[in-house]
């Protein structure tokens, strides 16, 4: 039996007492919503190299895990904000990379899977107008609105149709955290000051 096939067997003869600990985990130290892992195999280990809170790679799901973390999506978005029906997804704004571009139709496009009204926005674009079209490889449309002045009100991102009740970031803000986010009465998870 080789030392994966082994690993395997004993994981799934404990996978009751495995879940049993990560659901006690889970209610002393909530997870992140999602995070992505690279994990190298060097012939004797396994071990996680890099891990990212806010991935780009949610196009490349297969069907059955797609629909897995819908599934995973909703409880722990009605486990943490009971009764929010509205979600901002905000996203990078310094790139326009278009497997990016398909990563947030597959985040947004889950979000709403999940029973959620989202809609998708960037901090400070340079994009000019208050919304930018992006043509997609299948023909699909993705908006993406601009957060602007008049959108940060009473420390809360709204727009005249649309207001947030939670804030779901993909964007690490890597080159600068916005001043507006600051003082913002609605929740960002994962939180930017983390």
């Amino acid at each position: 039996m080789t030392i994966l096939a082994d690993i395997f067997a004993r994981i799934n003869s404990n996978r009751d007492k495995i879940e049993s600990w990560f659901h006690a985990e889970e209610e002393r130290v909530p997870p992140a919503l999602f995070l992505s892992c690279d994990i190298r195999h060097s012939g004797n280990k396994i071990a996680v190299v890099d891990s990212n809170l806010f991935p780009a790679g949610f196009n490349n799901l297969c069907t059955t895990y797609h629909t897995l973390a819908i599934r995973v999506l909703k409880e722990t978005l009605e486990r943490r904000f009971p009764g929010v029906s509205r979600i901002l997804l905000l996203a990078e704004s310094h790139t326009r990379n278009k497997f990016y571009f398909d990563n947030l139709a597959a985040l947004s496009h889950m979000i709403v899977q999940a029973g959620y009204d989202c809609r998708l926005a960037m901090s400070e674009p340079d994009f000019v107008g208050d919304e930018m079209r992006v043509t997609l490889d299948d023909n699909r449309d993705l908006t993406i609105y601009a957060i602007r002045a008049h959108t940060v009100s009473a420390q809360t991102l709204a727009w005249s149709d649309f207001t947030p009740e939670i804030i779901v970031s993909n964007n690490d803000f890597s080159t600068a955290l916005p001043a507006y986010l600051d003082d913002l009465k609605q929740p960002i998870f994962p939180s930017p000051l983390s």
